[in-house]
């Protein structure tokens, strides 16, 4: 199990933390377990980037970081053992793009999910955007434009509500011709 311990900070996902997940994803225990969960220690799984790194960031500073430790969403994803992100409080920014990594999400009713950066403009850059749109309950809220918080009871209903009623026969599948 890997667990995000910084809970004063709600887990937020500094350089360092992402250097020890890194190393912690190369590690013999990790390589010798059958499946791995990850998880955060406090009120939340993880509030996404450490923004108080950001404050003297330059672009060069910004460009070794993706190049020193932006490859850690990709690597936990490849892993080849199941991984299931145990979600509680928020999960927000990279740790939802992290979580969404996960091969399974288990999320209890206290999680929030959300991109904040969209709302300001910036693409989530470690996967966020491509593994999101995968998601078959991610949507947009229907009196909002901008990007809102997604919350567990809603998306229990949401799977609920989309799951095929047996009782109902699926409509014949339509041949689509290409020319």
């Amino acid at each position: 199990m890997l667990m995000f311990r910084r809970p004063d900070k709600l887990n937020a996902l500094s350089t360092a933390v992402e250097v020890a997940l890194g190393h912690a994803l190369v590690s013999e225990e990790l390589r010798t377990s059958r499946a791995v969960v990850i998880a955060g220690e406090g009120r939340a799984f993880s509030a996404g980037a450490d923004v108080t790194e950001f404050r003297d960031a330059t672009p060069a500073s910004i460009l070794a970081y993706y190049r020193d430790t932006g490859d850690v969403y990709e690597r936990f994803a490849a892993l080849p053992q199941p991984t299931v992100a145990a979600i509680h409080g928020w999960c927000v920014g990279g740790g939802l793009e992290l979580a969404l990594a996960a091969d399974f999400r288990v999320a209890d009713e206290s999680a929030v999910f959300r991109l904040p950066e969209v709302a300001i403009g910036i693409i989530p850059s470690s996967g966020g955007t491509h593994r999101l749109v995968r998601m078959p309950l991610w949507h947009r809220h229907p009196t909002r434009r901008t990007p809102w918080r997604l919350s567990s009871p809603v998306s229990s209903r949401a799977a609920a509500a989309a799951r095929p009623d047996p009782r109902r026969r699926s409509p014949r599948p339509r041949r689509l011709s290409c020319r």
